[in-house]
């Protein structure tokens, strides 16, 4: 079992990282309701790096890459296997927990609330779809290394 201090260890060690420290600051931030312009200097130097982190995350993963071998193909199909089974999972989801609107539910609401069902209904389904592909995002590549 673990001791009392060495959780507090683990607590304070977690407290150094620095990915754990922007984060923190951030969130205090956002729950004082201090927006990233107040911050003067460093809003705009934040609104900087943010505006390139992408940019340079693709940068680097185009330096990691090494095109020899079978690894390419191995990882086109294990990329295009994922979002296939992502898809099905999805989709069985959907089917599931929120299932296309039928006759007989359509028929007993009034016009209005039949063309509100169906926008509500194919928003929150498109939202689900999308949201599961983008789940499948470039930066769990950054994971594997």
């Amino acid at each position: 079992s673990t001791s009392p201090l060495t959780i507090m260890k683990n607590i304070m060690k977690s407290f150094q990282d620095p990915f754990n420290i922007a984060i923190l600051i951030g969130l205090s931030l956002a729950l004082m309701g201090k927006p990233v312009e107040q911050l003067g200097f460093f809003g705009n130097a934040m609104k900087s790096l943010a505006s390139a982190q992408t940019p340079v995350l693709f940068l680097l993963i185009g330096l990691k890459l090494k095109f020899d071998g079978a690894a390419p193909a191995l990882c086109g199909s294990l990329l295009f296997a994922r979002h296939g089974f992502i898809a099905l999972a999805t989709s069985c989801f959907l089917s599931v927990f929120l299932p296309s609107l039928s006759l007989s539910a359509l028929s007993s609401t009034g016009v209005n609330n039949i063309n509100e069902m169906i926008i509500n209904r194919n928003a929150a389904r498109l939202c689900a779809t999308l949201s599961s592909q983008a789940a499948c995002s470039v930066i769990a590549y950054g994971q594997i290394n």
